[in-house]
């Protein structure tokens, strides 16, 4: 369901998940979408985003990489949106890793947290 996840529980004997509640610790998502499509890769980052919207975890995690300049502020945008409508209070941390590097050559990526 997700790409990764930290939970309280652990594999092995499964008596030891009935001793306390299992609670997701943090969840991840990863979504390149496509270098040439800035249309297409909102939707691919935002379908995925909407899983990580409706889990219960204590922290959220959503990974991508933008295609042009002002694209990452769409994605953002987006994202902050989806976390508004669900009502999560989770933070989300966000790492946007460019598909083109800067004017300089540089292939920086960039990150932050909604709260």
């Amino acid at each position: 369901m997700f790409d990764l996840v930290h939970a309280t529980w652990d594999k092995g004997p499964w008596k030891k998940a009935l001793r306390a509640p299992c609670k997701l610790r943090l969840v991840l998502e990863s979504e390149w979408g496509k270098s040439s499509s800035p249309a297409t890769t909102i939707s691919m980052v935002l379908d995925d985003a909407a899983k990580i919207a409706a889990a219960r975890a204590d922290a959220k995690m959503m990974l991508f990489g933008s295609c042009k300049d002002g694209h990452r502020s769409e994605i953002i945008d987006a994202l902050a949106t989806l976390r508004r409508q669900n009502d999560d209070g989770a933070p989300w941390l966000w790492v946007d890793v460019p598909w083109r590097p800067t004017l300089s050559g540089e292939w920086v990526p960039v990150w932050g947290v909604l709260t």
